[in-house]
């Protein structure tokens, strides 16, 4: 999903993919919502996708509104999660 709409509307899912994708195009952060209702910003792995990490805005912008596995590293920092992604498949 993406940051501008879910924390502020509560959009996500497949009935808002193509306005997620287009948050997503535009620059807006990736965000990943788990089952259980936690809220995760995606980034690629190493900060840098050319040195072979998941390029995450095409990655989020292809899974927009799918429920997928990601494979990383998770980091929480004062509340704010994150995963630095590593895999992301549907």
């Amino acid at each position: 999903m993406d940051f501008s709409c879910y924390p502020q509307l509560g959009k996500h899912g497949e009935k808002h993919r193509s306005c997620g994708q287009k948050c997503v195009n535009n620059g807006q952060p990736i965000g990943l919502l788990t089952r259980e209702g936690a809220l995760y910003m995606l980034m690629p792995e190493e900060h840098d996708p050319r040195d072979g990490g998941v390029d995450g805005k095409a990655s989020g912008s292809d899974h927009m509104g799918h429920i997928v596995q990601v494979t990383g590293t998770e980091a929480s920092v004062n509340g704010y999660r994150g995963i630095f992604v590593q895999g992301l498949k549907k």
